[in-house]
């Protein structure tokens, strides 16, 4: 008498085939949520800092004075042609403007931290342009614990006061 149905090897084979074809498919989505993690991390931190960085070298290029007298503090204040002064600094890891000594407002997200934001005066002895090279770090601010997720970028200018 014959029946009709799949042998007990038959089926731990098919349980076995399509096992394997679930972790491989589970791995690479795993992956691909990794990945994404990162770019983001990444694309926060490039867009943050490259948009910090375009405002201050402006801001100084605007500039009719800068203070390098706050140099030693990190903190750049620049006074524009209309009188108005732009003060940059970095409070509780985030990069902060006040304008005419006014409540700051935060230039960066929670998302990244600011971890570097040194300044130098670069001005040639003698002469009237004033040169400030600006150094800024920024990091993103994950409380991921794996260093796979995190992303920094550092960037480096030098901007002269356009009289």
């Amino acid at each position: 008498m014959k029946t009709k149905g799949f042998s007990l090897f038959e089926v731990v084979v098919y349980i076995a085939i399509v096992s394997i074809l679930m972790v491989s498919v589970l791995a690479i989505a795993a992956e691909s949520m990794s990945s994404r993690v990162k770019a983001v991390a990444m694309q926060q931190v490039n867009y943050q800092s490259q948009f910090v960085m375009t405002r201050l070298t402006n801001d100084v290029r605007a500039a009719t004075t800068i203070d390098a007298a706050d140099f030693s503090g990190n903190v750049l204040t620049v006074t524009l042609a209309d009188g108005t002064t732009h003060q940059f600094a970095v409070t509780a890891n985030q990069m902060t403007l006040s304008e005419n000594g006014g409540a700051a407002v935060e230039l960066t997200s929670d998302a990244v931290i600011v971890s570097t934001f040194t300044l130098s005066d670069r001005t040639t002895v003698g002469s009237d342009i004033h040169d400030v090279s600006i150094e800024l770090t920024l990091e993103s601010a994950s409380n991921n614990v794996s260093p796979d997720y995190a992303a920094s970028q550092t960037l480096i200018s030098t901007a002269s006061v356009r009289l």
